[in-house]
């Protein structure tokens, strides 16, 4: 009897070796023929597992072999595959998965258990030896998708986690399981959003069961190395480091950087790269507004054109541009080059109407442009770029766009914009286009000419005054009087302004042209102590 229960004790130990190490309860497709169990032999010997059972608390189902070439031997340090009796004829799911040589075996019941695993109720799977004694069990839990199996993380924990990956991993590591090197860059979803010289923070990750002493982060844009730290200090496993990445001098707008870690020996280089979306907010006026059409002929549509007024080009992805009810925002990488127009238009019959245009977004997200609305260029976040009001101007101009005089004025003032002499200019120099000069002399003001000819030519059609002074900024007043020396209207009073600059207004009152003749702009700059008046005659003709 001494020897009968030494004998029985070794085989007790022996089979306590094999473990169950994965559950496929809820596959994603025909679950009749696609469950599956995996199990482990962890001992330095072979198992043979016939008249084993495996099944729930309702049934058990003896282990058969899969086929004609397969045995009931476990080899040790093997996995193991107990597939549904009706996979072989009726499934190919898991072929591409299942190393070659990996054990398959087979319950001789059309289920696992008594109706098969419950995909809505946690059970308990039980694995039990030639005598009926259970030699292991494990209650799968239900909170993964269809298709993402149970998996045991460690061989010799009973510690559980959900699959990294759909049909899970019958035969080979299971995915939760850590190696014994592996870091990882923390993956960073968010689309970062950097003002000024300010960063973002980094995360490495110890996922492996050894510490890690030596690595290198590198970030890039394209080949460009922007960025590279080396750490010699101790990582421990499950554990983080947090790495500032600041002062990468980017180009304004989107950027596209590669994150690339660098460690001798990582088991897993899949997670040593990752790629991040950053957008640097944009200087003071860089991208401007510059042309619009919000009453179109029937065969044409709405369309705002932006221009870029910086000598850098910027790559404008997530830019939105519209009014206060609707934008359209850059979904593609789109590089803008300095000096150079990008063109937001309602639909495809703007090409129709004035032919090809290089850079331009069609989108049904195009607001429907009124007599009274509020033109914006935005950001990621938000940050209003440039924008420009109008109410009840221009209304009796259908056909015709509005454009600017030139991108350098400022887009809030209603004098910085003028009826197109064309149709419009979509992508081109605005047929108002008037060059400004700058006045270099300090403590001056001019106008820019004597002789205004309103006609819509391009050419002197605007009262145009140049300006520079010593002072951080002044008020200036504007009134304009006939020749009868009577004020028939006031340009602007005490209007806070930049200290040296440009003036525009288009020669209309009450949004009708002044008559042809004589006239005097009376001028008046103040900042604090200084107070200056100018008197300047100008005339209206035909040309």
């Amino acid at each position: 009897m001494k020897t009968i229960f030494i004998v029985l004790s070794l085989f007790n130990c022996l089979y306590s070796q094999i473990i169950i190490n994965e559950i496929m309860f809820n596959p994603n497709g025909n679950e009749y023929h696609t469950e599956f169990v995996e199990i482990y032999n962890k001992g330095n010997n072979p198992i043979d597992l016939t008249n084993f059972t495996i099944g729930d608390q309702d049934e058990q189902d003896n282990i058969l072999p899969y086929n004609e070439n397969f045995t009931n031997i476990l080899p040790p340090m093997s996995y193991g595959i107990i597939l549904d009796s009706s996979y072989e004829e009726n499934s190919t799911y898991y072929e591409d998965l299942i190393p070659t040589g990996v054990c398959r075996f087979v319950i001789d019941d059309g289920s696992f258990g008594k109706y098969g695993f419950s995909n809505s109720v946690e059970e308990t799977v039980i694995l039990k030896d030639n005598n009926s004694n259970t030699i292991d069990e494990v209650t799968y839990t239900i909170d993964q998708n269809p298709g993402f199996s149970d998996e045991r993380i460690m061989i010799d924990q009973n510690l559980w986690s959900n699959s990294l990956y759909e049909r899970g991993t019958p035969g080979f590591r299971n995915s939760s399981t850590p190696l014994d090197r592996d870091l990882m860059i923390k993956p960073i979803d968010n689309l970062i959003y950097l003002d000024g010289e300010a960063g973002f923070t980094v995360s490495i990750e110890n996922r492996g069961v050894s510490a890690i002493e030596q690595f290198t982060l590198t970030v890039k844009l394209g080949s460009e190395v922007l960025y590279s730290v080396d750490n010699s200090s101790p990582l421990a496993p499950n554990s983080v480091v947090d790495f500032e990445i600041d002062q990468l001098n980017l180009d304004y707008g989107y950027n596209k950087l590669s994150l690339i870690l660098e460690c001798e020996d990582d088991l897993n280089l899949s997670n040593n790269q990752i790629n991040v979306e950053t957008f640097r907010k944009f200087g003071k006026s860089s991208i401007v507004l510059n042309e619009f059409m919000k009453s179109p002929s029937e065969n044409s549509c709405e369309w705002i054109e932006i221009y870029n007024l910086s000598n850098n080009s910027f790559n404008i992805k997530y830019l939105s541009v519209g009014d206060l009810t609707s934008q359209v925002v850059v979904k593609d990488s789109v590089e803008l080059e300095p000096n150079d127009y990008f063109v937001f238009a309602k639909d495809s019959s703007i090409i129709s109407f004035y032919g090809e245009i290089e850079n331009i977004i069609i989108s049904k997200q195009f607001p429907a442009l009124s007599s009274d609305d509020n033109l914006i260029i935005k950001d990621p976040e938000n940050v209003v770029l440039d924008s420009f009001y109008y109410k009840n101007i221009w209304n009796e101009e259908y056909d015709r766009s509005i454009e600017k005089i030139n991108p350098k004025l400022q887009s809030q003032s209603s004098s910085s914009w003028a009826v197109s002499i064309e149709k419009g200019t979509p992508s081109k120099r605005n047929s108002v286009y008037t060059e400004i000069g700058n006045n270099s002399s300090k403590n001056s003001l001019k106008l820019k000419s004597k002789v205004i000819t309103p006609n819509g030519d391009g050419k002197k059609d605007n009262f145009i005054i140049e300006y520079n002074f010593e002072k951080p900024f002044i008020n200036l007043s504007i009134d304009i009087f006939n020749i009868k020396g009577q004020k028939i209207h006031t340009l602007c009073k005490e209007s806070y302004q930049n200290s040296s600059g440009t003036y525009i207004w288009n020669c209309k009152r009450k949004n009708r042209k002044l008559k042809l003749g004589s006239y005097l702009a009376f001028i008046k700059v103040k900042s604090g102590d200084f107070e200056k008046d100018y008197k300047k005659p100008f005339y209206i003709g035909k040309k």
